[in-house]
C-alpha cells in the first residue's frame, strides 16, 4: 500500500469511528526562528517587515524556517478560508509552517495536518501550541 493509499483510508477510518489514533512518531525538529536583527538577509527583511499579516501573535514565539517565510498564507486569507471550510474533520495536505491548519481548527472540529517534511511539522506543531488549537490537530509526516 503507498503511502497516499494509506492516507486516504486513515482518513475515512477517522471518520468513521471518530477515535484519535497518533500514527506516527515525529523526529525532534530544530528550533528554527528569525531573532537577531544584523543576521537577517534582505530579501527575509520584506517578509519581517509583514511578520504580523502572516501570524498575529508572531511576537508570543510563532516560529519559522527560512522557507516558510516564503510559503505561509497570510493569516487573514487563512481565517476567511476555514470560515468557509466550517466542517467536522479536514485534511491539509502540505501544511508546512501550519498557518492554514491553524485556522482550520478555530472552526473545524479535526484538523488532520500533513507534509513530507519533519521540521515543517515540528514547527507547525510549536506553532499550534502558541495559537492553543493543537489538540484539535494531527499532525502527520508522509
Amino acid at each position: 500500500m503507498n503511502k497516499l493509499t494509506f492516507l486516504c483510508h486513515y482518513i475515512q477510518s477517522r471518520l468513521n469511528d471518530g477515535t484519535h489514533r497518533p500514527m506516527i512518531n515525529l523526529f525532534k525538529a530544530e528550533k528554527l526562528s528569525f531573532k537577531q536583527k544584523n543576521k537577517q538577509t534582505k530579501e527575509l527583511q520584506r517578509y519581517l517587515n509583514q511578520r504580523y499579516i502572516l501570524f498575529s501573535l508572531f511576537d508570543r514565539g510563532i516560529t519559522l524556517d527560512r522557507e516558510s517565510w516564503f510559503s505561509v498564507q497570510p493569516e487573514l486569507i487563512s481565517i476567511h478560508l476555514s470560515e468557509r471550510l466550517r466542517c467536522d474533520v479536514v485534511l491539509d495536505a502540505f501544511c508546512g509552517a501550519g498557518g492554514n491548519a491553524i485556522q482550520l481548527a478555530f472552526t473545524c472540529h479535526y484538523v488532520i495536518a500533513v507534509d513530507i517534511d519533519p521540521q515543517k511539522i515540528e514547527l507547525a506543531k510549536y506553532n499550534a501550541r502558541v495559537y492553543g488549537v493543537q489538540e484539535r490537530i494531527e499532525f502527520i509526516v508522509v
